[in-house]
């Protein structure tokens, strides 16, 4: 068959153009292409692995119980391997906050997605449950919010954490009427326990 006779789209048809450069990032980066591999970010708590060096920072960093900003950079750079049995992902920088203050260095491992996860925090994950690491996922219950779920429990065999029907209900009660009013800091009251 001649290929001309194949019915064709525009690529207009299939996606939206951007209308920002940021949104244009987004997009690309939803892709998994990434221009900046310093830009591609993901945020962890006590996530110990081997590697030299970047898993060895990790590891201190989890020592001290302090949060650590890994880079797709450093990642393609120097790969780790991630130790942890069990990996908690949240979608919010505050729970890790949160959880470094009250827990520290005895708080599980936890990687934050920040929203959409990034290229760097796909590339952590997938590497922690290549080495066997449970990944245990939360996110908001948002269609955003489940498409990623359902992305990591077919990608990474990831169990979906608090989100169960009777979590959320409780969970959206509670904040429902100091919503407004509370914004970021109602996290300041979240457990953190991932168990």
């Amino acid at each position: 068959r001649d290929l001309h006779s194949f019915p064709t789209r525009r690529s207009s048809d299939l996606v939206q153009v951007p209308a920002t450069t940021e949104a244009a990032d987004a997009l690309w980066s939803a892709a998994g292409v990434v221009a900046d591999d310093l830009t591609s970010q993901v945020l962890v708590l006590n996530v110990r692995s081997g590697g030299e060096p970047v898993g060895r920072w990790l590891t201190e960093a989890a020592e001290a119980g302090e949060p650590y900003r890994l880079t797709l950079r450093q990642l393609l750079r120097s790969p780790v391997l991630p130790w942890s049995l069990d990996i908690y992902v949240c979608a919010t920088s505050a729970l890790v906050r949160v959880a470094a203050d009250q827990l520290g260095p005895d708080c599980p491992a936890l990687v934050s997605t920040e929203g959409d996860p990034s290229v760097a925090c796909a590339r952590l994950l997938q590497a922690a449950a290549g080495s066997g690491s449970d990944v245990h996922w939360h996110a908001d219950f948002s269609w955003p919010g489940l498409r990623a779920t359902a992305t990591a429990v077919k990608r990474l065999a990831a169990r979906p954490w608090r989100m169960t029907p009777p979590t959320t209900r409780r969970r959206s009660a509670a904040a429902a009427p100091s919503r407004c009013a509370a914004g970021p800091s109602r996290a300041r009251g979240t457990p953190v326990s991932p168990t």
